[in-house]
């Protein structure tokens, strides 16, 4: 299958804040934590909106149906075009849209069912850290089910069912269950 996600290679987890460049021995300063909002969140987009250029006239407007005889056929045929690439961008970007919000819902879903996949999505987030001094933080809902796993972490009552955080000396890395649906659909998607 050519077009799938490499898990190797694909991590879906993204920056929550960065510090200082400089590793914190180097660095006699307190580290200052940059919080990270629209930049580098991933987003569910609404559909894009079609374009009122590119709407075909009615044929009840009598000016309309004088503009479509006047223009030369390959202005129609580019304006068929755009009309039909608009339209296929805007279905593309919906079925997007609702393939993350299916696969948010199927991943929540799988999280109740078995609390044991809670313990993969810390170790997805402590693979995409690289570090040592990594500190995983989730719900503590989500404790009993990592502690049978062997593997300890923060409780933060401030993160939703699912979440993960990993703190670094440099910042911290995270996903929602929702994120990390939408991450893995639009890696797919672009693959």
């Amino acid at each position: 299958m050519a077009n799938a996600v490499d898990e190797r290679h694909f991590i879906p987890f993204v920056p929550r804040s960065i510090g200082s460049l400089l590793a914190p021995e180097a660095s006699a300063e307190p580290q200052e934590q940059v919080e990270m909002q629209a930049e580098f969140a991933p987003r569910l987009d609404p559909p894009p909106q079609a374009d009122p250029d590119l709407e075909p006239p009615k044929p009840s407007e009598p000016q309309a149906t004088e503009a479509v005889t006047s223009r030369s056929p390959f202005s129609v045929a580019l304006h068929a075009a755009l009309q039909t690439a608009a339209i296929a961008v805007a279905a593309r970007g919906e079925a997007i849209r609702l393939a993350c919000i299916a696969t948010g819902r199927i991943l929540r879903h799988a999280l109740v069912v078995d609390p044991k996949i809670i313990a993969r999505f810390v170790d997805d987030a402590l693979a995409a850290a690289c570090d040592e001094a990594a500190t995983a933080r989730v719900n503590p809902a989500h404790l009993p089910a990592l502690a049978d796993q062997g593997m300890r972490c923060i409780a933060d009552e401030r993160l939703g069912f699912g979440e993960v955080v990993v703190d670094l000396p440099a910042g911290s890395i995270g996903a929602t269950v929702e994120e990390r649906a939408e991450l893995i659909v639009r890696a797919a998607a672009d693959g």
